[in-house]
């Protein structure tokens, strides 16, 4: 197992109440799979936060593996693996309206 070191930045660590923590996920693990393994750990507050009513990725969510955003790999594919560091950033809450 690879032990990965997750951060949470934005409102996404005011959603969890942490700002970080460490996960494990089988080598070979993509981003699809750690977010789905964290939604897992977290509840609905997290997967609200994450993704959109049609499951995909918000708008809003940033997800960088390193330094990288995963917009500029391989997106919801690209591998995680030690010793990654994978830091979540939630930019905003979407608008309630009114």
């Amino acid at each position: 197992m690879d032990r990965l070191r997750v951060v949470y930045g934005g409102l996404a660590r005011n959603t969890l109440g942490i700002a970080e923590e460490e996960v494990e996920l089988p080598p070979g693990s993509r981003v699809s799979g750690l977010l789905s393994l964290l939604v897992e750990r977290h509840g609905a507050d997290l997967r609200n936060s994450l993704f959109s009513t049609s499951g995909e990725l918000s708008p809003l969510v940033e997800v960088f593996v390193g330094d990288q955003s995963i917009e500029d790999l391989n997106g919801l594919e690209t591998e995680v693996g030690a010793p990654s560091k994978v830091r979540i950033l939630l930019l905003a809450y979407p608008s309630a309206g009114g």
